[in-house]
């Protein structure tokens, strides 16, 4: 089937030296967060009203570029263990569940790959440099260094990140991408190729009635057009400006272990991407002065208790 493609972006990356130069130099907050090309899909993908199940619908190969998969090693098979977003040229942001016991030197990432049992011709897979968790254990996010930088092609581009503290307006339609599982009771229910889930954002005072309490770094999400699920931690949750850019709003959370089983009358909880802008900020000028650990909790760390 023909593909409309839009015109080629440039290929060319925005590193993560010349954007912290641009943050120090021009005294502009967070200019690194719009590289040219951020956000935008060369490849569209299909957006309906079909994604109503658990699993949601296959995506079209390429048009997530900034959806990373987290591997144990370069190859492929069993290896596959949790989700990520590209948000640069060097850096994925993920959950903290599924970096905290692993270390760099068996920890890839994979970027432009569509199918997770083979590789695919638009793919690229990097080692990691350092795993950089928050210091907040309660905040299930973490920032993966690459060991070098990626390519940015059609189908590896970095999402947008989205305004420091922004809100989004209830009901808004957002999409997660992931290869969890699509039945929730079967581990061997993992799809090869990425599958999209179309969600709605639940604002904060209406998810207290399911929640009870739900902290401001918390998005939540509704479980009625389907949901992310077990492998899927760490995937990216992005919402689409009427522009066309796609915004990084959540980082799936491990309560997505609920999957979307009708016993539990509960939303999908993500981390908040607008309230962590700041710490990554703050993580990107620490790392260039060479004093991330200021600022992370680097993994491996066996210390720590995420079980709750």
């Amino acid at each position: 089937m023909a593909r409309n493609r839009q015109a080629p972006l440039d290929p060319r990356p925005l590193t993560a030296t010349v954007l912290l130069a641009i943050v120090f130099g021009a005294g502009t907050a967070h200019c690194w967060l719009n590289p040219e090309g951020c956000g935008r899909t060369a490849i569209p993908p299909k957006l309906d009203a079909e994604d109503r199940v658990v699993g949601g619908q296959e995506a079209v190969p390429g048009s997530w570029p900034w959806h990373a998969g987290l591997h144990s090693s370069p190859y492929f098979e069993s290896n596959y263990f949790c989700g990520g977003a590209l948000i640069s040229d060097r850096h994925v942001l993920t959950a903290a569940h599924c970096v905290e016991f692993r270390t760099p030197e068996n920890f890839y990432v994979h970027v432009g790959s569509h199918n997770r049992k083979s590789r695919d011709d638009t793919e690229q897979y990097l080692p990691a440099e350092h795993l950089c968790m928050h210091v907040d254990e309660n905040k299930d996010i973490a920032i993966v260094k690459l060991s070098r930088s990626v390519n940015f092609t059609d189908t590896v581009r970095p999402a947008c990140l989205p305004e420091a503290d922004s809100e989004l307006p209830d009901n808004t339609t957002l999409y997660s991408t992931g290869w969890g599982q699509t039945d929730e009771l079967d581990p061997s229910s993992k799809p090869e190729g990425l599958k999209q889930v179309m969600t709605k954002s639940i604002a904060n005072d209406r998810c207290v009635r399911k929640f009870h309490e739900v902290p401001d770094y918390l998005l939540c999400g509704s479980y009625e057009d389907g949901t992310p699920c077990q492998g899927d931690s760490g995937g990216p949750l992005v919402r689409k400006a009427d522009d066309g850019t796609w915004f990084l709003e959540g980082i799936v959370h491990k309560g997505g272990k609920l999957c979307a089983s009708l016993r539990h009358f509960r939303a999908m909880r993500y981390m908040k991407v607008s309230h962590f802008v700041d710490w990554v900020d703050e993580y990107l000028r620490a790392d260039a002065e060479g004093r991330a650990e200021e600022v992370c909790d680097m993994a491996p760390n066996f210390q720590k208790d995420r079980s709750t």
